[in-house]
């Protein structure tokens, strides 16, 4: 009997091995034909959509050197908005006057990121604002100039309510929906990834119970995805994803390590890719929750 059992069971895991190795060789192939650096992908969405939103885990200086990167190009590409989380729209007079000033007031940039939380002091994030003061003074330059919009609600974390009465989901939609949507401009959208889902709902769950309660439906990427639709899109930056030991626990890689495996047949690994239209099943968009992918920039 055990042979007649061990037999089938070798088949089928070899037909199962076989079957990942034609989808990974597949998928492979689809990265070929597809290819875009991270910049051309992110112009190249705007060709359908509006509204761009870009997800990134935090404090990875890659990431925000290539949202530096692509503010002449959006500009050139007549995309003149990066509406962004790290700021406070209460201070959006400051932005204005900042970017568009004769000379870049450099303490007056650090004073904008400050008020938005004390010890967000990264200098990428505070070059943004350079980067886009030299583009409304370069030769790209026009009537028209490039706009940098805060998004958050006031933030004081020695307060028992830290955002004062504001959910900050629900005001960064807002301030898009007023700032953006209401004047009919597009923009690219950046924040942390779990505010940029837009179609995915970010599950609720108790770790120590090992219990899934329920669905967010309102990160600010959901509010804008559900008024707009298809006139938005969510872009990933590749980076760890919380375990299943919770929050404080080391990430693991995103979709198992698939990805990051996928990306060692290739030596240049500055990619943007669609999630949706790959045929590798863990690369679908209800598993990795996002409709395109930008694989590590490092």
């Amino acid at each position: 009997m055990k042979k007649i059992v061990l037999l089938p069971l070798f088949l089928i895991s070899f037909g199962l091995l076989h079957a990942q190795e034609n989808r990974k060789e597949d998928l492979k192939n689809f990265l070929k034909d597809h290819w875009k650096t991270p910049e051309e992908y992110v112009v190249s969405k705007f060709h359908d959509h509006d509204y761009v939103f870009i997800g990134e885990y935090h404090r990875i200086k890659h990431d925000v050197e290539l949202i530096a990167n692509l503010i002449p190009l959006l500009y050139k590409n007549h995309i003149c908005n990066l509406a962004i989380e790290f700021g406070i729209f209460s201070d959006q007079h400051l932005v204005d006057s900042l970017i568009n000033a004769p000379t870049f007031n450099r303490k007056l940039a650090d004073s904008i990121v400050f008020s938005y939380y004390p010890v967000w002091g990264y200098k990428e994030y505070i070059n943004l604002y350079e980067t886009a003061w030299k583009v409304n003074h370069s030769d790209l330059s026009d009537t028209t100039k490039f706009r940098i919009i805060n998004l958050g609600c006031l933030y004081n974390p020695c307060t028992k309510d830290r955002f004062a009465g504001n959910d900050p989901d629900e005001y960064m939609a807002n301030t898009i929906l007023k700032e953006l949507v209401a004047k009919d401009q597009k923009a690219l959208i950046y924040s942390g990834g779990h505010h940029a889902f837009t179609r995915y709902r970010q599950p609720l769950y108790d770790f120590n119970k090992d219990t899934l309660y329920g669905f967010k439906q309102t990160r600010m990427g959901n509010i804008i995805y559900d008024s707009l639709k298809e006139r938005v899109f969510n872009i990933y930056l590749h980076a760890g994803w919380v375990s299943n030991k919770g929050f404080d626990a080391d990430c693991v890689l995103p979709v198992n390590g698939a990805i990051d495996d996928l990306m060692e047949n290739f030596t240049d690994k500055r990619v943007g890719f669609d999630v949706v239209g790959a045929p590798y099943p863990p690369y679908q968009p209800h598993i990795l929750g996002q409709q395109g992918f930008i694989y590590k920039l490092g």
